[in-house]
């Protein structure tokens, strides 16, 4: 049986690529702010993010690493559910070039109104090709422009569905720790690459999710 999504169900969404034995899962928090008619299930969401970000990570993703796909979970209020995911668009990055090492990362940061440590967050965008790396080593300006439109896509708000029968996300910080969340106002692309390490070649290797 469907999933459905109700207003103030706190989702997760998990965003895979993948490069030779190593993964890269993003992570993304949105609440339901509003479900209209007989409103979309958890399926229904997956299916969605999937169409919207593959184009999108595609761009940032050397041509030897893939996207993968979506997965979303509801998380509150009602317990964990199973994750529903939507892999049709796994297919190769579009940079030229050779892989730059697998723990270099693309850094968006998020930014809210509200101070403090759960209220911020990063997401480090995986595998970036060597041609999107300038000459002093930082990312080149078209990597910016493209990992922000990334974090346009997933700021949103994303509607889910069609008329009449739609739900609508809203992209936000989650702390767990808490049991709060706030809303992520913006993303900055930052100007220099960050690292995760459990993702290079020294990294333990990694099965994808799905």
């Amino acid at each position: 049986m469907a999933v459905m999504m109700a207003v103030n169900d706190v989702l997760e969404v998990r965003f895979v690529s993948y490069l030779q034995n190593q993964i890269g899962i993003n992570v993304v928090n949105y609440v339901v702010i509003t479900s209209n008619g007989t409103g979309q299930s958890l399926q229904g969401a997956a299916d969605r993010m999937n169409t919207l970000m593959a184009p999108l990570y595609k761009p940032l993703l050397a041509n030897a690493a893939k996207y993968r796909g979506a997965g979303v979970r509801r998380k509150r209020p009602f317990g964990p559910s199973i994750e529903y995911f939507n892999t049709s668009l796994d297919g190769i990055g579009t940079v030229t070039g050779s892989p730059l090492p697998k723990q270099v990362s693309g850094v968006l940061t998020k930014v809210s109104e509200i101070a403090g440590r759960r209220a911020r967050g990063r997401l480090f965008v995986p595998f970036p090709g060597s041609f999107d790396n300038d000459v002093d080593s930082t990312p080149v300006t078209s990597y910016l422009t493209r990992l922000l439109n990334l974090a346009n896509g997933l700021l949103g708000p994303i509607v889910v569905g069609v008329t009449p029968n739609d739900v609508t996300l809203a992209n936000v910080i989650d702390s767990r720790a808490a049991g709060l969340w706030v809303s992520v106002n913006t993303y900055v692309a930052r100007d220099r690459w960050g690292t995760q390490r459990r993702r290079g070649d020294y990294g333990k290797t990694n099965s994808l999710p799905w």
